[in-house]
């Protein structure tokens, strides 16, 4: 059985790991977009390195060109894996966080979105909201304890 100060420990650091994913929740979505895009673009690559079609005798690629083309799918090959690896890591932490928002009450939800997606500071956060400088502070570490107790 956990002792209250390791389960606080624990609790802190889920804390901690939830504010990383939501710092990082925009530029995760952002580069989901940039890696779709470079999929994209060593998929048109790739196909710029077919061989011409003198090089096909009765449906098979025939000497140099052969070579040269399966070296090219071989290495698109690994290039989308890795890639696609990446974006995997990318829409993990980005359904994670979508899922974590998604237990909050809207008014709960909003204040998190507002600070860490949106960028506002704290004390954007307490004029807008009618909160005191603490009071805004207290909130937020409340919710991101919620959403720890909740991940």
């Amino acid at each position: 059985m956990l002792t209250k100060q390791e389960v606080k420990t624990i609790l802190n650091h889920k804390v901690q790991l939830i504010r990383f994913d939501l710092m990082t929740y925009q530029s995760c979505k952002a580069l989901i977009k940039a890696v779709d895009e470079q999929i994209q673009r060593e998929k048109s690559v790739s196909l710029e390195a077919m061989p011409p079609t003198d090089a096909i005798v009765g449906g098979k690629l025939t000497g140099a060109k052969a070579t040269e083309f399966d070296s090219a799918v071989e290495g698109l090959a690994i290039t989308l894996a890795d890639l696609n690896s990446e974006r995997a890591g990318y829409i993990k932490t980005v359904e994670r966080v979508d899922r974590m928002l998604e237990k909050l009450s809207e008014t709960d939800r909003n204040i998190i979105r507002m600070h860490f997606l949106e960028g506002k500071t704290r004390n954007m956060l307490s004029s807008e909201l009618g909160y005191t400088f603490d009071g805004i502070k207290s909130k937020i570490r409340r919710i991101l304890k919620k959403m720890a107790k909740n991940s």
